[in-house]
């Protein structure tokens, strides 16, 4: 079925032509899993892709309680984010070393293997790269399984709503991959999309 469940629950939603199952993000309370800040209870959340959606989706983890760490390849675009409380990586490596879950939103399918390249070679094991751009089917099922031999889970989370839904935080994903890194994500990306 293709309808959110009862009581909070999501629904999935079966790609016929792929094994894998998709959620459609709903708001409910997640645990925050284990790679929280001491003290929080919640993950550090990273977010690299700074463009006209993507500054506006990293605003939203402003709040966010476990903090958030943000990357982008054009000086200053991270600024307006630091001033909101954001700590700025140098690079996309340091950015994973540290974030127990990471949110992509580049352009294409070439700058997303390339950034999730230097995440795979980074990122503590278990971590979630949920990729917000949206790429071809095969893109995510061969990062994917390039995530998952190094430890490490993709999510493919592709956005409808644009530059008002970003804003709004109101931006509608369909969100494919494991159901447990998918219930590790929900609050957070619950911040910028509903």
């Amino acid at each position: 079925s293709g309808r959110p469940g009862v009581g909070g629950r999501p629904g999935p939603l079966l790609d016929r032509s792929s094994p894998r199952l998709y959620y459609c993000l709903d708001m409910c309370p997640s645990n925050g899993g284990s790679d929280s800040p001491p003290g929080t209870g919640q993950p550090l959340i990273g977010f690299v892709g700074l463009g006209e959606m993507g500054s506006l989706m990293a605003g939203r983890l402003s709040g966010w309680p476990g903090g958030s760490i943000v990357y982008d390849v054009r000086p200053g675009a991270a600024d307006p984010l630091a001033d909101q409380g954001a700590r700025v990586a140098a690079s996309v490596g340091e950015l994973a070393a540290v974030a127990g879950i990471i949110s992509v939103m580049v352009v294409d399918d070439d700058q997303v293997r390339a950034v999730c390249g230097q995440i795979f070679g980074r990122a503590r094991p278990g971590t979630i790269i949920a990729v917000h751009s949206t790429i071809r089917p095969g893109t995510a099922e061969e990062l994917g399984e390039q995530a998952e031999a190094a430890g490490l889970v993709l999510l493919d989370a592709p956005g409808s709503g644009g530059v008002i839904g970003s804003r709004s935080g109101r931006l509608a994903l369909l969100v494919g991959g494991e159901r447990a890194a998918y219930e590790r994500c929900r609050e957070p990306v619950g911040c910028f999309a509903d």
